[in-house]
């Protein structure tokens, strides 16, 4: 049986800085306990969106950096871009999320923690959702 943990953040720092993906769904601070009786996540799950403001000319490759006693081994994963070409208002568009398959072993009953950086030329503050599925 997988389980579904979900943590939103907004990365309002300056590119190469990490920003904490650690808001559950009431939007408070809760980190992510690995689920008793699992072993590995098996599955990311990640979407990205750009800030209401745009920047003209920005873009930025993402990363989410998955560590702490949760994690057999620390794992750093690409997870798209995001690019802004002009100020002006663009209309609706609608992405669906990232999904990767992992296979990435965990320790039952510790913490992991979620770190989102961008990287090149800062489009704002970008909202995420990183979704991870254990089993």
């Amino acid at each position: 049986m997988a389980i579904y943990v979900t943590r939103h953040g907004a990365n309002a720092g300056a590119v190469d800085v990490a920003a904490a993906i650690n808001l559950n769904q009431a939007g408070a601070v809760q980190a992510v306990q690995v689920p008793a009786g699992v072993s590995a996540i098996k599955e990311v799950n990640v979407t990205l969106s750009a800030s209401i403001v745009a920047v003209a000319s920005a873009g930025v490759t993402n990363e989410i950096v998955l560590s702490g006693q949760g994690m057999a081994t620390e794992q750093h994963i690409t997870v798209g871009a995001l690019r802004e070409d002009t100020t002006s208002t663009g209309g609706l568009h609608i992405a669906a999320p990232y999904s990767k398959k992992v296979d990435m072993p965990v320790i039952s009953g510790n913490v992991i923690d979620i770190n989102h950086f961008m990287h090149g030329v800062d489009p704002g503050t970008p909202q995420i959702d990183v979704e991870l599925v254990f089993a």
